[in-house]
């Protein structure tokens, strides 16, 4: 029985159903290339993204969230690099620390890059719903 099952709860165990399919279980190998690849899709991904989409008011206010977003995955997709084409205990020290800093670094990063979007809006575009809409967004992702 999985801790979401012991909670009582059949719809957080139900969504751990959904992305144990989605995952997969990976063994070591699979975990780091998978990712890998989302580190590639999110870090990578949001440059254009935000070259496309800047001249939307909300995004360019938002500056500072898609900053996070590149300085924190970027790094996991070059040292994923470098640890599948130079296999080291040194390398995987690396890369390590910086999977636990794209972990952790992002998602604080996220929620006090939302506050100052809030705040900076304060008098002027909060009774937008528009703003409403991006900053829903905004904290989806972070949080999924």
């Amino acid at each position: 029985m999985s801790d979401a099952q012991l909670e009582g709860n059949d719809n957080a165990s139900a969504a751990e159903d959904r992305v144990g399919g989605f995952i997969g279980d990976k063994d070591n190998a699979g975990a780091v290339r998978w990712y890998g690849l989302y580190s590639l899709a999110i870090g990578v991904g949001a440059i254009p993204f935000y070259v496309i989409f800047n001249e939307l008011d909300y995004v360019r206010w938002n500056s500072g969230w898609y900053f996070y977003q590149m300085a924190f995955f970027i790094p996991v997709f070059i040292s994923w690099l470098m640890v599948s084409f130079f296999d080291g205990a040194f390398m995987r020290d690396v890369f390590e620390i910086i999977v636990t800093l794209s972990i952790l670094g992002p998602f604080a990063g996220h929620w006090y890059q939302l506050a100052v979007f809030y705040l900076g809006g304060e008098g002027s575009y909060l009774d937008n719903l528009t703003f409403w809409l991006w900053f829903a967004a905004y904290g989806a992702f972070t949080i999924f």
